[in-house]
């Protein structure tokens, strides 16, 4: 009697879990595709675009999205906190075209200005298909 009822409490607490999981709204053109290196999106010169809201679910742990700017001079990245989660905006700094990376924000999305750690995660983006082109004009 004791062990079913502990599963009944153990599935009821899986339900309610997996129920709480948020999601993320990504807010540009093609966001779906699992190649989105053709995609180039064009800003003005210190234009601030929303590309992703995430909203965290009750589970909270190791991966939020995040984005990650080759060339911080051309393309910054700034995160506005929200109650559940955060958005990402880019903000065009100079004209000149960069990469920007989809990543996850509590890694590569927390770098800073630091040249070694930044240059490190440059390497481990090599290669990747998670990015879109920014053109700021």
């Amino acid at each position: 009697m004791i062990i079913r009822s502990l599963l009944a409490c153990l599935f009821i607490s899986s339900i309610t879990l997996l129920a709480g999981c948020g999601g993320t709204k990504c807010l540009i053109e093609d966001c779906k595709s699992t190649d989105m290196s053709s995609q180039v999106i064009e800003i003005e010169l210190g234009e601030k675009k929303e590309i992703l809201n995430y909203k965290r679910g009750m589970v909270w742990g190791g991966y939020a999205p995040g984005l990650f700017s080759e060339d911080t001079n051309i393309v910054s990245i700034e995160y506005d906190e929200t109650r559940k989660g955060h958005k990402a905006f880019i903000v065009a700094k100079s004209s000149g075209t960069t990469k920007v990376h989809f990543v996850n924000r509590l890694g590569a999305g927390a770098v800073g200005q630091d040249s070694t750690e930044r240059a490190y995660w440059l390497d481990n983006q090599e290669g990747s298909k998670f990015y879109f082109t920014v053109t700021v004009e």
